[in-house]
């Protein structure tokens, strides 16, 4: 969730930094830009960025919750950017290209991230490969204007890519009148090691983006299945909580959860053996107990719907059962059911 696993092209503030202090003529520019001298600019971006570092660490919640990434610290982003400038400026063999993969990179990082719900719960080690990822490649994606105005989730990204676009046209533009400022500047030895750790530190971070995630456990795979659902594919969900319950049978918000979906579904029997599952670890749970004779009831009453779907008294006594599970929706599904059903016997 770091600032440079989220947006590796920051790993070259050191080296930019360094390119900042240095007494050289293609500091002018940014100087003449920025409108601060050279020590002055050197002083003000690394204090600032330091300060926020500090600032960031010493808060309670330091890693800032269900955000994927460093929400605290998105106001000192342009103060890694001016010494990145100015050592573009320069322009030293070996560093375009790292730059413009560090990007390509962060740009698909965040933009998955933005894409898919810029959250992800804090218990997740890894979250846009753990949840925000596999999420998004469903075709999941949270709500934005466009959905608003009824445009698919996928054709409502049109925006943002029009504006990532437009910022790479943009920075592909001023790059090229960059390039006409002074030739190539050597790399210095030190240049050279600057160079080298941010490779280094970057294949590092691709290695913990494919291995590193949160140890398996029934609150891990909740955590998933709760993020499914929130995010309104519970299909997706379903198996993360039957892999919590199967650790955890008696978790109460996973098993009403997983409830809620599979009844929402029709699959009653599915739902009723997750509770006795639960009530062979502990049968003494008289909340469990109830709700598994509640869905055994619910089980046998749709049985015979089956096999005589023109029962109206049938359906409204699911109905009522099903009000008493709390699963109001599919209580309404069989209420409409019944209403188009003529009056029959109740065996």
């Amino acid at each position: 969730r770091g600032i440079f696993f989220v947006s590796p092209f920051l790993l070259l503030i050191v080296p930019g930094l360094y390119s900042l202090a240095k007494r050289s003529t293609d500091n002018d520019a940014v100087e003449s830009v920025v409108g601060l001298g050279r020590g002055r600019l050197f002083g003000l971006c690394l204090i600032t960025v330091l300060g926020y570092a500090i600032f960031n660490s010493s808060y309670t919640a330091w890693a800032g919750g269900a955000g994927y990434g460093p929400r605290f610290l998105v106001p000192v982003i342009p103060f890694f950017i001016v010494p990145i400038a100015s050592l573009m400026a320069r322009q030293p063999k070996g560093y375009g290209w790292l730059l413009s993969v560090l990007v390509i990179y962060s740009v698909i990082f965040n933009f998955i991230g933005t894409a898919a719900g810029a959250s992800a719960h804090e218990h997740l080690h890894n979250p846009v490969r753990e949840f925000l990822l596999p999420s998004f490649l469903r075709g999941n994606v949270r709500p934005n204007w466009l959905t608003l105005l009824g445009c698919p989730r996928g054709a409502s990204l049109v925006v943002l890519v029009t504006l990532i676009g437009g910022g790479i046209a943009l920075f592909l533009a001023t790059g090229k009148r960059m390039g006409t400022v002074g030739a190539r500047s050597p790399l210095t030895s030190l240049d050279m090691c600057f160079l080298w750790l941010c490779i280094l530190i970057t294949c590092a971070m691709i290695l913990l983006f494919i291995f590193y995630e949160t140890p398996e456990s029934a609150y891990r795979y909740a955590v998933i299945g709760h993020s499914y659902d929130y995010s309104g594919d519970r299909e997706a969900a379903i198996p993360y909580f039957e892999k919590s319950l199967q650790m955890d049978p008696l978790n109460p918000l996973v098993l009403n959860d997983l409830t809620a979906i599979l009844i929402e579904r029709g699959e009653y029997r599915k739902s009723l053996e997750i509770h006795l599952r639960a009530l062979a670890v502990r049968p003494e749970e008289q909340e469990i107990k109830a709700r598994a004779a509640l869905l055994a009831r619910i089980v046998d009453v749709s049985n015979v719907i089956d096999s005589s779907p023109q029962q109206r008294e049938l359906l409204l006594g699911r109905a009522a059962l099903l009000d008493r599970m709390g699963c109001s929706a599919a209580a309404q599904r069989d209420r409409e059911a019944a209403s188009h059903v003529s009056p029959g016997l109740t065996p």
